[in-house]
C-alpha cells in the first residue's frame, strides 16, 4: 500500500517555499526517508489510543488523511489509512503506506485545504500556542473535511488529589493539564469551524489501572501490550463519560 503520490506532493509543495522539513519529494512524488530518524520505543498511551480509536468509526479512509503529531505512523497504519500523510517536528518512519513530512504544527508545510480529514491526538496540550495550532488544523482540512482531535479533559483523573500532578509531570503537561469542552468549542469556532461535535472519554479501565500497567508495560513478553489492547476494548465499549479526555469532531462548512 503506497501514499497517492500525486496527493503527497500537493500536499507537501509549500515545504518547497521556504517550509520545514526533514523529509524531501522526490522527484517521482515519494516522500524520501532516507535522512528521517527511526522508529523509537512504543509507550502505553500511544498503543492505548491506537487500539481505541481502531475499534471506533471515525477516521474514514476516504481521501488524503494527515496525522499532526503522529510521528511514526503507527496511527494510520493501524486504520489502515489508504493515503496518509504525518507532519512530526521528529517524524520516525515506521509504516510503508504512510508518507512522511517534517514540520511544526503551528506552521504546517501544507497547502491549503489539501486534506480530507486532519487529526492530532493529545498534541494540543504540548504547544506553546493552542489557538495558532487549531487554526492550522482548519486550514489544511478542505471545506467539507474534518479535523478529529483528543486532548485531556481538564478533570482528568489518573490518581488521586494532588497525586494527579505527578501523571501532569510525567506526561509533559506543563502548560495545561487539559481543556473543558467550552475552552475547545471556542478555540475551534474562533478558527473557522462551523460545527464542533465534543464527547467526554471515560478511559475508565485505563485510568484506573494505568499505575500496574506502567509497571507491566516493560516485562518481557509483551503481557503490558497484551492488557492495554484488552482494556482498550473494554473502554471501546463504555466510551463516554468524565475524568478521562476530550474527542472533537470539527468540519468546515461545504
Amino acid at each position: 500500500m503506497t501514499p497517492n503520490p500525486t496527493t503527497a506532493t500537493a500536499a507537501t509543495n509549500a515545504a518547497d517555499e521556504g517550509g520545514q522539513t526533514a523529509a524531501t519529494v522526490g522527484p517521482d512524488g515519494v516522500i524520501d526517508l532516507t535522512d528521517v530518524t527511526t522508529d523509537e520505543a512504543l509507550r502505553p498511551g500511544t498503543h492505548y489510543r491506537t487500539e481505541l480509536f481502531s475499534r471506533i468509526d471515525l477516521v474514514p479512509d476516504d481521501g488524503l488523511v494527515v496525522d499532526v503529531g503522529g510521528r511514526d505512523g503507527r496511527l494510520l497504519g493501524a486504520l489502515g489509512i489508504g493515503n496518509g500523510l504525518v507532519v512530526d517536528t521528529e517524524v520516525a518512519a515506521r509504516e510503508g503506506g504512510v508518507a512522511y513530512v517534517g514540520g511544526s504544527g503551528l506552521d504546517l508545510p501544507l497547502v491549503t485545504g489539501c486534506a480530507d480529514t486532519v487529526i492530532s491526538l493529545d498534541v494540543v496540550e504540548h504547544v506553546p500556542d493552542d489557538a495558532a495550532f487549531v487554526a492550522e488544523l482548519m486550514r489544511v482540512v478542505k471545506p467539507g473535511g474534518r479535523v478529529v482531535l483528543t486532548t485531556p479533559n481538564v478533570n482528568i483523573r489518573v490518581l488521586p488529589g494532588r497525586l494527579q500532578n505527578r501523571i501532569d509531570r510525567m506526561w509533559g503537561h506543563d502548560r495545561v493539564r487539559g481543556y473543558s469542552p467550552a475552552t475547545l468549542r471556542e478555540l475551534f469556532t474562533a478558527a473557522g469551524a462551523t460545527e464542533v461535535e465534543i464527547t467526554p472519554v471515560a478511559m475508565g479501565w485505563y485510568r484506573r489501572l494505568y499505575v500496574p500497567l506502567r509497571l507491566l508495560w516493560s516485562v518481557p513478553g509483551g503481557l503490558g501490550r497484551r492488557l492495554v489492547s484488552l482494556i482498550a476494548r473494554r473502554d471501546a465499549a463504555a466510551f463516554e463519560g468524565e475524568h478521562g479526555f476530550c474527542l472533537v469532531v470539527a468540519r468546515r462548512e461545504a
